[in-house]
């Protein structure tokens, strides 16, 4: 709903902020004694999930008091959510994906990603024409499984290469953008069928985003922001980043590109010439995620130190929300 924003911190603590307010909601101290490895925020924003260096998972509802719902043990460090707010999925260490209720509470299905060791990144593809949603999940050793979201396999294929770095999924074109630690990208279809494989030439690619319409994926190196079709993998364009770049998004209608750089500047491009639109300073600690408010109005992104920020298009500043040590 774009108006609740939840920080995870390495030392098991977690913030809840008010959007519209720049306030801090709540704050979680004590979550686990574990460093936290991912946390996401439900699609329709009932329930908050970590996953601890533990193996633990731990589910925090929104509506009520905020408590842990479940602890699992032996699990990894992959998350994802089901659209409906039903279920979790958690990638471990032994080439499995756990299906938690959040109902229940009590893991259900296990579903095995093979020769895959750790299973991440996990990403939800959203239902298209009559296509129900799907997880797709991403292996050590270049493996790219689809499932059903109640555990049957779909498609499974492996790509070879090194781990898979970054998958994104362009429901409108029904295709998966792979990108693995051997520098190259894979597009493919979400029934495993492969559409094409390519290797940029600069570098190592660090995250991807996509286009709402499935007709543009970004591909970040550590020099350069390249855009690919995603039907024929052809370079569409490329241009030089200013930094290097942790996390990008683009704007809801496709014209801009957002990219949050190491150096704690938050870069907006123009999509279709390369040229920068505006820039931000946040901070000069690391930004490490970013994402575009649904009217495409505003930006926020969140660094290391676990300071959010709030960037509204048109202003040249900054603000950070609530506060933060």
């Amino acid at each position: 709903t774009g108006d609740t924003v939840v920080v995870a911190r390495g030392d098991g603590t977690i913030d809840v902020l008010d959007v519209a307010s720049a306030s801090l909601r709540q704050r979680l101290r004590g979550v686990a004694a574990a460093a936290l490895h991912s946390q996401t925020i439900s699609p329709q924003g009932s329930v908050i999930a970590t996953v601890h260096a533990d193996g633990s998972l731990r589910l925090w509802p929104t509506a009520r008091p905020f408590g842990a719902m479940v602890g699992i043990k032996g699990v990894g460090q992959s998350l994802a959510l089901s659209p409906d707010d039903k279920s979790a999925f958690v990638g471990a260490f032994n080439s499995q994906i756990h299906v938690v209720d959040l109902e229940t509470r009590s893991v259900g299905s296990v579903m095995k990603v093979e020769h895959s060791g750790v299973v991440a990144p996990l990403v939800v593809m959203p239902a298209r024409d009559g296509e129900a949603a799907s997880l797709v999940a991403g292996g050590r050793t270049g493996e790219c499984h689809v499932f059903t979201l109640d555990g049957k396999l779909q498609a499974a294929s492996r790509h070879e290469g090194e781990r898979v770095q970054a998958i994104v999924a362009l429901p409108a074109t029904d295709t998966l953008v792979i990108a693995d630690r051997k520098r190259s990208l894979i597009g493919q279809r979400r029934d495993g069928r492969l559409l094409w494989k390519t290797q940029p030439g600069a570098g190592n690619i660090s995250c991807l985003a996509g286009t709402s319409d499935g007709k543009r994926v970004a591909a970040m190196t550590r020099a350069f922001i390249i855009l690919i079709d995603p039907q024929t993998g052809q370079e569409v364009q490329r241009w030089r980043s200013s930094g290097v770049v942790r996390a990008a998004t683009f704007s809801p209608d496709a014209k801009h590109l957002v990219a949050a750089q190491s150096d704690g500047t938050i870069c907006r491009y123009d999509a279709t010439t390369g040229s920068i639109v505006s820039v931000w300073q946040t901070s000069h600690t690391a930004l490490t995620q970013v994402a575009y408010a649904p009217g495409g109005q505003q930006v926020a992104a969140a660094d290391e130190a676990g300071h959010v920020f709030l960037c509204d298009i048109g202003q040249s500043s900054a603000r950070r929300l609530g506060m933060h040590s």
